[in-house]
């Protein structure tokens, strides 16, 4: 692809077309690329002119880096039909949420270099991105025989797996990521997703200890792990990481709730009361917690507290 300097701010780049993008706040215009019309040209504005759409902004990221290598192709090679080109012209076009530009763009790119697995791996994500699962599970499985010890596709897979129910084939991906790279606390999070699902407690337990360990003040991760802890049977462990994770987050409803209910497997009903009413303050409107409540006031003798919440309960579960 030959770029050639035109009058002002105007490139000729051959046989490519644009499209223009606005801002909303501004009256800026950028060109981006759609590869369906010859002869057009790139209006090379990139000034943000006061913009502050973030997703405008990264466009125009994105595509003064296209015109700067396409600039830089003699040295580069870019612009000269290679699979770098149609690579890279693939992500823009999942930037622009294009995924049909994206999926032929990386197809050319394949096309033109069949080992090179950032294709496949592109490719996937946008037919991840238009649900064509089955589709993005070959990409991936063809990246992979490729490029073997690339823990992030086994990662990228694992997630697609799981999107598709195939919890086995995900966390055997996961485990293999984690296998090739055991400091990212993103696949151990992912893996703790489906161990989730599984209902493998344990499994689940280290996981989310592992995620803890790179960010000791997660809130969520130590709720989960009272979560899975609880349904261990380990009710004073669980009630430590719900505890624990309102230090860290006081609004945090899910492990008053939680809390709530492991005093109540341990027959501490008044402290269960006290952490379900402190569940409804900052979510007023889930049901199940007044019927928990209600459970707890009739082990306390306080019949008349107890039907209250039921009836609250009821009303909120007749609601749309």
């Amino acid at each position: 692809m030959n770029v050639k300097k035109l009058m002002g701010d105007e490139y000729d780049i051959g046989n490519f077309a644009f499209w223009s993008v606005k801002c909303a706040s501004s009256s800026d215009e950028v060109f981006f690329l759609n590869n369906e019309e010859p002869g057009a040209t790139i209006h090379n504005r990139f000034a943000f002119g006061g913009c502050t759409d973030v997703k405008h902004i990264i466009k125009v990221l994105f595509i003064s880096c296209l015109v700067f290598l396409s600039l830089m192709s003699a040295s580069t090679g870019f612009g000269q039909g290679t699979a770098f080109e149609e690579n890279y012209r693939g992500k823009v076009c999942i930037e622009l949420e294009d995924y049909d530009c994206a999926i032929a763009s990386f197809t050319r790119a394949i096309a033109l270099d069949a080992k090179y697995f950032e294709a496949y791996a592109g490719r996937a994500d946008a037919r991840f991105a238009k649900k064509d699962i089955d589709g993005a599970i070959a990409d991936l499985t063809k990246a992979i025989e490729i490029k073997p010890d690339y823990a992030e596709l086994y990662n990228n897979r694992g997630f697609v797996r799981a999107a598709k129910k195939d919890l086995d084939g995900a966390l055997d991906d996961y485990t293999k990521a984690i296998s090739l790279k055991p400091n990212v606390e993103e696949f151990y999070s992912n893996r703790s997703r489906v161990r989730f699902a599984k209902s493998e407690w344990d499994g689940l337990i280290a996981d989310l200890s592992k995620v803890i360990e790179f960010d000791p003040k997660d809130a969520i991760s130590i709720a989960n792990r009272g979560y899975a802890r609880n349904m261990k049977g380990d009710h004073d462990g669980a009630i430590a990481d719900f505890t624990k994770a309102l230090e860290f987050k006081p609004d945090h409803a899910y492990a008053y709730y939680y809390r709530g209910l492991a005093r109540m497997d341990k027959k501490d009903f008044n402290g269960a009361v006290a952490d379900l009413t402190k569940s409804l303050d900052i979510e007023p409107a889930y049901a199940d917690n007044y019927r928990k409540r209600a459970v707890a006031y009739r082990a306390l003798k306080k019949i008349s507290l107890a039907i209250a919440d039921e009836k609250k309960a009821t009303e909120l579960e007749k609601k749309p």
